[in-house]
């Protein structure tokens, strides 16, 4: 009967007799070890053996590196550990060794690590070939999620960890032990299975042709709906002996892939609808502002017909309002659109003449309040002299919305009304500045502002959107808002803005 590589290096252990005990007592700091650790050693029994004579015994620095990084992790963090290292007597003989160490705790105190040392050097002797896998013993924790296992050139499994133990075990229905070749094991009356083990056998034939192997491969198991997805990387080490051995890393990303699809699907699914969104805000405002557009022109006619004529006052207020009206729901759409293309639109920098889009903006306002009798002195103090970089669009909809808000909230009995728009800039940034000395905002009504359908006051006559849309255009350019009161009277809001010249130098 053919033993198990961990059966076979215990059974050497015991008919040798090398098999010895050691501890260290960490509240005295002391280290003890068995008469057969001496003797493994080559050390009389009554030598004094402390910790850095101890180590002295390993084979180079990284043996020692690798074993106090491990009692490190024991001391630390409370894991044991089985590691196997190569030690030099001291008659000269090289010799393999497994270090086992536990912790033992009083309460939350580690007080004590105790373990056990054997011998495997005969082992070695047996499967001279394995000497490097042991040598590189990181690749072979057990505490580690992704399988590990090595095979010679012939495919024999060297040694693998407990997940690669366990998952094979689990597709195969039988353990797969060491010194068993992993691809001439029974074929099973399963395709998904046979081809899985195909795929790695192609792996390993190209990993011993000197190429590594990193690859994320989709298996479909039977009885699973959305198959298991696996990272596989291999790797070649040759040994003193000339001999190679194939180590794979394998691990299930699985759960990842799923998130990664759903993701996916998701991200489609609010493509299609942001899409399917935008064409119906945009037909449905074209329809709504068509006829509205259509009747404003009429009222014009209208009145322009009825000009020279005596038309009692009663009858102008009436047209005067239904003209108000439709100013109104024009406005409420073109926000709307506004709104739409903000937050589907990315930025699209260049650069702007602030001088044109604010006496544009003015001009608009002035227009569109003619009928309303209201005098405004419109002051502006802009200063471009570098350069400024920003989207026009975005600038151009957020001075239009912050003007309009200034001149709606005029004191009907202020004997000046005014608005001022000022700007400032640098290489980094832009300052926007409009301040007005209207009704100015109540205290318990600042931190509102910028909500969605807000209202300046009961008596608002606007969509409750300006101020909503301002803010959102300018976390769009990745500026900054800050409204404060205008004393004695009025609002003063001020933007800063980006300046994106150095990326279009840069370009």
């Amino acid at each position: 009967m053919m033993l198990s590589k961990k059966e076979d290096e215990l059974s050497v252990a015991l008919e040798s007799g090398q098999i010895g005990q050691w501890d260290i007592d960490l509240r005295i700091g002391r280290l003890n070890f068995s008469s057969t650790v001496f003797k493994l050693l080559g050390l009389p029994e009554d030598h004094e053996l402390d910790y850095s004579n101890f180590l002295m015994f390993f084979c180079g620095e990284t043996s020692r590196g690798r074993f106090i990084n491990c009692l490190q992790s024991v001391l630390e963090l409370g894991f044991p550990f089985v590691e196997e290292f190569k030690i030099i007597t001291t008659q000269g003989i090289d010799k393999w060794i497994r270090v086992s160490a536990n912790p033992v705790s009083e309460g939350s105190q580690i007080q004590k690590i105790s373990g056990t040392i054997i011998d495997i050097s005969r082992y070695f002797e047996r499967f001279p070939e394995t000497s490097t896998i042991f040598q590189d013993a990181k690749i072979l924790l057990d505490s580690t999620e992704e399988m590990i296992w090595s095979l010679t050139e012939d495919g024999t499994i060297i040694r693998g960890n407990s997940v690669f133990t366990n998952f094979f075990k689990r597709i195969l229905n039988r353990i797969p032990t060491s010194g068993r070749k992993l691809f001439t094991i029974e074929k099973l009356n399963r395709i998904d299975v046979n081809l899985f083990i195909q795929t790695l056998q192609e792996y390993f034939n190209k990993t011993l042709q000197g190429y590594s192997v990193s690859e994320q491969v989709k298996v479909m198991f039977l009885n699973e709906d959305f198959g298991n997805w696996f990272d596989i990387k291999t790797r070649l080490v040759q040994d003193s002996y000339n001999k190679q051995t194939v180590v794979f890393h394998m691990r299930d990303i699985s759960e990842g892939k799923l998130s990664e699809l759903i993701q996916e699907t998701m991200n489609e699914k609010l493509v299609k609808v942001n899409f399917e969104l935008d064409r119906f805000v945009y037909a449905v405002s074209h329809d709504l502002r068509a006829p509205i557009l259509a009747v404003s022109g009429l009222i014009d006619l209208l009145n322009e017909k009825l000009s020279d004529k005596k038309v009692n006052y009663d009858c102008q207020l009436i047209i005067r309002h239904m003209k108000k009206s439709l100013s109104r729901i024009d406005n409420t759409v073109q926000n709307i659109l506004n709104y739409s293309r903000n937050i589907h639109k990315l930025p699209d920098y260049e650069l702007i003449n602030l001088h044109a889009i604010v006496h544009q903006a003015i001009e608009n306002h002035v227009n569109y309040h003619k009928d309303s009798h209201k005098i405004i002195q419109f002051i502006t103090k802009i200063n471009t002299v570098i350069p400024f970089y920003s989207d026009k669009y975005r600038i151009t909809v957020l001075l239009t919305n912050l003007i309009s808000n200034a001149i709606r909230f005029q004191r009907s009995d202020a004997k000046k009304q005014f608005v001022e728009i000022s700007f400032i800039s640098n290489e980094d940034i832009g300052i926007l500045t409009v301040t007005d000395n209207g009704e100015g905002i109540e205290d318990g009504r600042l931190p509102f502002i910028f909500d969605m359908f807000f209202r300046g006051s009961a008596h608002s006559e606007g969509s409750g959107l300006g101020l909503y849309i301002v803010n959102e255009i300018v976390k769009a350019i990745n500026g900054s808002i800050v409204v404060s009161k205008n004393k004695p009277y009025g609002t003063k809001f001020e933007i800063k803005i980006p300046n994106m010249q150095k990326g279009f130098e840069e370009w």
